[in-house]
């Protein structure tokens, strides 16, 4: 008979911490309680995470990949902000299963610097990604710009989905849509070709 495979200490360690901040609170999490429950030692537990804060991190780019894995390929013609709805959908879809979970996170956070600080990093790179997914530019000098702007219109829709009791989430669909049509405004501002100043210098002369 085959002997049965121990799942890696990883996927322990965040189930353990998932369970625990669902079924107790987070402040009543701590890592001594999830090295118990996982069957880790303190050693291994550390190689994988800094403390309990990184471990909220870790969820929320486990959800970015698992968001992603399921995203259907676009179809070429939709528009930009279509793109950007599926990806953002796709994500609630994924962090349905842990509904829970998430909200106790959020409800701690304005109390805990450190899990606010964790998942500050934690939004600004699912947001990058979630514009990466949609063909939307994250990078250059209005990059910081543009993951911030979605990433208040994402938080905005969060607190609309750990309330949304509907079984299609049409409520927090309704919001989302109403959130990406309140920054085409500003998307259009901050995707627009511009010229480099030297370039409308010389433009200014030739026109003089």
């Amino acid at each position: 008979m085959a002997a049965k495979k121990t799942k890696p200490a990883r996927e322990r360690i965040m189930t353990a911490f998932t369970e625990s901040v669902t079924e107790e609170s987070w402040r009543q999490t701590t890592v001594a309680g999830i090295i118990k429950a996982a069957g880790v030692g303190l050693a291994d537990y550390y190689r994988e995470f800094d403390g309990k804060a990184s471990l909220a991190r870790a969820l929320s780019r486990q959800v970015t990949a698992e968001a992603l894995a399921n995203l259907d390929t676009f179809d070429p013609d939709d528009p930009p902000r279509d793109r950007l709805f599926e990806v953002l959908m796709a994500r609630f879809d994924a962090l349905n299963p842990i509904k829970e979970t998430v909200r106790a996170i959020v409800r701690a956070s304005p109390s805990d610097p450190m899990l606010a600080a964790e998942m500050a990093c934690a939004t600004g790179h699912a947001m990058a990604q979630a514009l990466d997914a949609a063909k939307l530019p994250s990078g250059g000098l209005l990059g910081p710009a543009r993951v911030q702007a979605l990433g208040l219109a994402y938080l905005s829709t969060v607190r609309v989905w750990l309330a949304d009791d509907t079984p299609d989430m049409a409520k927090t669909m309704a919001h989302l849509d109403r959130q990406l049509g309140r920054l085409g405004r500003l998307a259009a501002f901050l995707d627009r070709d511009r010229t480099p100043p030297s370039d409308q210098g010389e433009a200014g002369q030739a026109q003089a």
